[in-house]
This record gives C-alpha cells, structure tokens and sequence, in this order.
C-alpha cells in the first residue's frame, strides 16, 4: 500500500518536471524531504526487486504514450514490447519509434538493480542502433542485456524483433547509472 502511494505521490510531482525518469526530475533535496516525511524512500525510487524498477520505467510517460509494456524484467536483462499502432507509422514502423523502443528497454534493463538507492539518478549517454530490416505493420518486442557495470558508465544491448522473431534492429547502449549502495558487480 505504501509503495502505491508513494508511486502515485512521485508521478504527480514529477509530472511538474520534464524529461528522463520521474524521479530523476525531482529538485535537489526534494527526495531527501519526502523521504524524511514519508519513511524510508527506497521503495519509493528503487526496489529490491529488479522488475520493479523495470516496469516503471517501462510504463512512464513517453513509453506509456508510445504503447510500450513490459514482459519480463529480471536483473539485468528486460523484455520490453511496442503493439504496432499506425501512429508508429504506416507501412513500415518509423526508425525513431524502433529507436525510442531501445532506449525505453536498455533504460529499464540498467534499472533492474536492486543496489540501488533511493538517491539513484540516471541518463543515456549515447547509443548506436542499426537497423537490420524492414518493420511492416508488426508488434516489436526489444530485448536488453546489461553488458557491464561500470562505476558510473552501463553498457548494454538490445535486440529488436518483429512477431515473426526476425531481428528488425540491434543496439548498443551506453548509460550513465549513480546512486548504488554499493560498488555494482562487474559482469
């Protein structure tokens, strides 16, 4: 009940914040204050259960407006899928949807940490995709796979493929993680 309602205290704040995670929008200082109201925050931005983390942010905002749902989420690897819908584009699902689809589950993958903290902030760096085949009015499912942890910097990859299983695009993402609660384990 507490993490709902936490969950639900954060959407409507951050929803005053543009951009990256919710959560990651928040003032400085603003987290350490609902924290100190509220109780322990840690449920309320990371979780001991990796696909916590995973669905929301698989489900927040831009992935909620593009469709994007979560099929599994567990420690470092999620499997995110996009349901075609003609605003992806007609004929063939527009490069910057695909694209969009590999950050929303590379983001969810370096997400699905439980060390992290209630402090943890996070954004992509950069990524390289390349797009392998056509994606023609079809469902896309991407799959992420944290790579390595680094201090700071994650790397990952991802795989797009249409319902038929064809890879469509692949992906190599790079993306700057703070806040462990310890030294993240070196893959």
């Amino acid at each position: 009940m507490k993490a709902l309602f936490l969950d639900a205290l954060a959407s409507r704040i951050g929803a005053a914040f543009s951009g990256g995670p919710v959560y990651s929008n928040l003032p400085s200082g603003m987290f350490d204050r609902l924290a100190a109201i509220l109780g322990d925050g840690a449920g309320f931005l990371a979780n001991a259960d990796p696909a916590h983390n995973a669905r929301r942010i698989a489900s927040e905002h831009f992935a909620a407006l593009l469709g994007a749902e979560l099929v599994a989420g567990e420690r470092d690897r999620v499997v995110v899928r996009l349901p075609y819908a003609t605003k992806l584009g007609v004929g063939r699902i527009h490069g910057g949807a695909i694209s969009a689809l590999v950050d929303i589950a590379a983001t969810a993958a370096f997400w699905s940490c439980p060390d992290l903290s209630g402090a943890a902030r996070g954004a992509t760096v950069g990524f390289t995709i390349n797009f392998l085949a056509l994606a023609v009015a079809t469902d896309l499912t991407a799959t992420a796979t944290v790579r390595r942890r680094g201090g700071t910097l994650c790397t990952g990859d991802v795989s797009v493929r249409n319902a038929d299983g064809d890879e469509v695009a692949t992906a190599i993402v790079t993306y700057k993680l703070t806040g462990y609660r310890s030294p993240p384990t070196r893959a």
